[in-house]
């Protein structure tokens, strides 16, 4: 039997994008998923949008939930709370998965029998007419290989190596880790992410390259 991921999408006033970021799941070759979005008390047209969304695409599992604002921490929570797949993939509302993501990483999953897969992760400058991409962190800062132990734990320690978007993650581990601190405005994914590591020293590294989670950047 196919495991089923579980795809968790907060999302607060990004009507205007959110709409990108579900063809995106629509378009995933690995068929066997459900996609949870918690709309943390938008005030735009989120609901809108996604209901019609939802209509276009009747055959799949889409769960849209609308909560009283209380930030990205606990929405992701609720979301992991009504998931009911193996493996969690967290995608934030602006953001996107390439076509072949999940697909390349369960069957890494099920090779290896591993917790965690991470992508490459690439930043694109949102309203550019072509996709631009460009270099937010510096050369190194981002994981781009398997990571063990004390090295792994070296490398959290000093920063946060995951986007939230690029791994997937067996959702027994995401549990056990205790989901994210709501208390916390910033840095949440990197004390979370912190956590997995402590409890699965091992985060295997996806090299395919038709594997990718792009990370929109906005203008300032």
């Amino acid at each position: 039997m196919k495991s089923l991921v579980s795809i968790i999408i907060p999302s607060f006033n990004y009507g205007h994008l959110i709409r990108e970021t579900l063809l995106s799941i629509v378009k995933q070759t690995y068929t066997h998923w459900e996609c949870i979005i918690v709309d943390d008390g938008s005030t735009d047209h989120t609901d809108t949008v996604v209901e019609q969304f939802i209509q276009e695409h009747p055959n799949q599992q889409f769960t849209y939930l609308k909560v009283a604002n209380a930030g990205t921490s606990a929405a992701k929570n609720t979301g992991i709370g009504l998931a009911k797949g193996d493996f969690i993939q967290f995608l934030d509302a602006d953001d996107l998965l390439s076509e072949e993501k999940l697909a390349i990483q369960i069957q890494i999953a099920e090779e290896k029998a591993a917790k965690l897969i991470f992508s490459r992760s690439v930043y694109f400058m949102d309203g550019a007419a072509v996709q631009q991409n460009v270099q937010k962190y510096p050369m190194g800062f981002l994981a781009e290989e398997s990571l063990y132990g004390a090295k792994l734990l070296n490398r959290m320690i000093t920063n946060n190596i995951l986007t939230i978007s690029s791994p997937l993650v067996k959702k027994s581990l995401v549990v056990e880790a205790g989901m994210f601190d709501q208390d916390l405005r910033n840095n949440e994914d990197w004390l979370f992410w912190f956590r997995v590591a402590v409890l699965n020293p091992a985060f295997i590294f996806d090299e395919d390259k038709r594997s990718i989670t792009f990370i929109r950047t906005h203008e300032t």
